[in-house]
């Protein structure tokens, strides 16, 4: 007999309730030994009449404890309510099991998401007289069910996004060449000429970010490292978007190390991952605001840091702020719509170059803060 029979046995034989002393010991100290969490409750009081020791551990109280308490004990009252109205359906039906999700409070206050396998026993005149049932703790697995299902939102949002980015420049380019076929003369020729290599451009950067995505996710891309001084590749960078900072009416304030900061690095994915996070700076920035860019050392670490105090971020969205697909207020943005491939991009490159980088925020509104390390390289 299998850990399954013995909860099966247990729960649609009501074991604890037999004449058979034998029996019953023999059950008991079967159920002893299982990693499922059994229970038996007297169903008028919801009180707990027995409990196994699997039980304890996952609820951390002890057994004692246990059946002085009752389930609405372990529940708030979204979890009490739906319990009511389980209890008030089930009298009236068959014997048959039933399983139901519910939030539990440990010992402590610890809050987890337990699956209830749970059976109805009743008396010989059909009268309800008790809930037998097996408790897993299943936290783990909604917490990857949550992940995946965000994932999958995330990932929806990114299609319709680029197709919507893709569709824009072909709808134009289109348009473009209806109009050359129309009144093709030498003037409208350059001007629609420019047009279209702009918006090829456009699709040419949401092509390049895709595959730059997926580079990163398999380590495939290709770092051509010499040591160079970071102090240059930052000034470098600074000067060329003052001017789109300056349009906006806002300040970018650059600050460079007193003494040069070489790390072994690749110069055009380092200034393309500073050109990301100063254009998201700017796109996320209020009208008259301010950023700064800063770079310093410490001890072996170069730190590079993008500030701004724009919109911020929220709490909720922090954790998930690399990964593929994820777009933060974005209707809150001054320049349209992103793929939420940026910021996964930034972090694979910088870890390829042995580094990390962390974002902060105190919140909306309160503006944010990324932060950059990277190995020194020890010069001679």
């Amino acid at each position: 007999m299998d850990i399954e029979d013995i909860c099966n046995t247990f729960i649609k034989t009501n074991s604890f309730h037999s004449n058979d002393a034998t029996s019953e010991r023999r059950y008991f100290s079967l159920v002893e030994q299982l990693p499922a969490g059994l229970y038996d409750v007297n169903f008028h009081n919801l009180k707990f009449k027995f409990v196994n020791s699997a039980i304890c551990r996952v609820l951390g109280y002890n057994r004692k404890e246990l059946l002085e308490m009752s389930v609405l004990d372990l529940m708030d009252d979204e979890g009490r309510a739906k319990l009511g109205r389980t209890i008030e359906e089930w009298p009236y039906q068959d014997q048959g099991g039933r399983q139901a999700d519910f939030t539990f409070y440990c010992k402590g206050g610890r809050a987890i998401h337990v699956l209830l396998n749970t059976r109805l026993i009743r008396k010989d005149d059909g009268s309800p007289s008790c809930f037998v049932g097996a408790c897993y703790n299943i936290t783990e697995r909604k917490r990857i069910e949550d992940e995946l299902q965000k994932a999958d939102e995330n990932k929806n949002r990114f299609m319709g996004t680029l197709a919507h980015e893709i569709k824009n420049p072909l709808t134009t380019i289109s348009a473009s060449l209806d109009l050359l076929a129309v009144s093709p003369t030498e003037e409208l020729s350059k001007r629609t000429m420019a047009i279209m290599r702009r918006q090829v451009e456009q699709i040419k950067n949401l092509t390049d970010d895709l595959l730059d995505v997926s580079r990163v996710g398999q380590n495939k891309i290709n770092l051509k490292r010499n040591n160079i001084d970071l102090n240059n590749v930052l000034a470098d960078i600074a000067s060329d978007t003052k001017a789109s900072f300056e349009k906006r009416g806002i300040k970018l304030n650059f600050e460079a190390n007193e003494q040069p900061i070489f790390v072994h690095a690749d110069t055009r994915r380092i200034t393309q991952v500073i050109s990301n996070l100063l254009t998201n700076a700017l796109k996320f920035s209020r009208e008259y605001g301010s950023v700064w860019l800063t770079i310093k050392q410490d001890e072996n670490e170069a730190i590079i840091i993008i500030k701004d105090d724009g919109i911020g971020i929220s709490s909720e969205m922090l954790p998930f702020l690399f990964k593929p697909f994820v777009q933060v207020a974005q209707e809150s943005a001054s320049h349209g719509i992103s793929l939420g491939l940026g910021l996964a991009i930034v972090k694979g490159i910088i870890e390829l170059h042995g580094g990390s980088i962390a974002v902060n925020s105190a919140g909306l509104g309160k503006g944010s803060e990324f932060i950059i390390r990277l190995p020194i390289a020890h010069v001679v």
